[in-house]
């Protein structure tokens, strides 16, 4: 498995504790890593509600999916198959979606499985290419 250069999970989110001499007053949630040094999270974030009827819901639902990133690339990682029978060129590695050519090295289907996993993780580990940001928004807009 690639190494990350994120702080390990588990991530957890919690409602912020807001201090009686804070300036902002806004409710909140805090996104923590795993304890580390003298029993303390590491903070990964804080996040504060979003003005509206439904700020606190969202501000949670946010503060989840954000607690949730270091499973959910992990998981995204272990789905990638790592091999495949077309070593001919004449399929997508991935989808085994027959190419136009052997040498296209992207699946050409629109919202192919696989090619979305990759430019997701990719966008996570900060180095997407030009080619799999096309393929996520064009992923994207199919659905």
């Amino acid at each position: 498995m690639k190494k990350t250069k994120h702080t390990p999970g588990p991530w957890k989110a919690d409602r912020m504790l807001i201090s009686p001499k804070a300036k902002d007053r806004r409710p909140g949630f805090v996104v923590n890593g795993p304890d580390r040094r003298n029993d303390l999270p590491i903070r990964i974030c804080d996040l504060r509600v979003p003005a509206g009827l439904d700020g606190l819901a969202v501000g949670e639902a946010n503060a989840r999916l954000i607690a949730a990133a270091p499973d959910l690339l992990e998981i995204a990682r272990d789905i990638l198959p790592e091999g495949n029978d077309y070593s001919d060129g004449t399929h997508c590695d991935e989808c085994g979606t027959p190419r136009e050519t052997p040498e296209q090295n992207q699946c050409d289907v629109p919202g192919c499985f696989y090619t979305r996993i990759r430019a997701a993780i990719a966008r996570a580990e900060g180095n997407p290419t030009q080619a799999e940001c096309a393929a996520w928004e064009e992923a994207r807009n199919s659905d």
